[in-house]
């Protein structure tokens, strides 16, 4: 019978069923189950290791990446100081930068019978 003349449906099933019964035959084998075993153990060490491997450079990204956090932590912290002595220049306070007096007029709107 010529393949071509076939079903595709009936062929792909034919085809499945054949390379299924190999399958099955060839891992009935002692040496085919002890290689698949083996193969099996070499990718569970390697996953193993993997993990290893990743946990390890986790935790040497984070205590490396510190000291970039603290001095990024330590920069916001002093500018959210700089923004807070502006608000306070700038809603009326007396002082300015370092105790200096602030300028004349400094941090006030215009007044309300100024016409400009």
């Amino acid at each position: 019978m010529d393949p071509t003349d076939q079903n595709p449906e009936d062929l792909a099933r034919r085809w499945l069923a054949l390379w299924q019964d190999h399958w099955a035959q060839s891992l009935g084998s002692p040496e085919t189950a002890e290689l698949v075993a083996r193969l099996f153990q070499g990718f569970a060490r390697d996953a193993q290791t993997a993990a290893q491997d990743g946990a390890a450079a986790l935790a040497a990204a984070s205590t490396v990446g510190g000291s970039g956090l603290v001095e990024c932590e330590r920069r916001i912290a002093e500018l959210e100081r700089r923004v807070a002595e502006l608000e306070s220049e700038r809603a009326g306070g007396s002082q300015g930068r370092a105790g200096e007096p602030a300028p004349a007029g400094a941090g006030r709107g215009p007044r309300p019978d100024d016409p400009r």
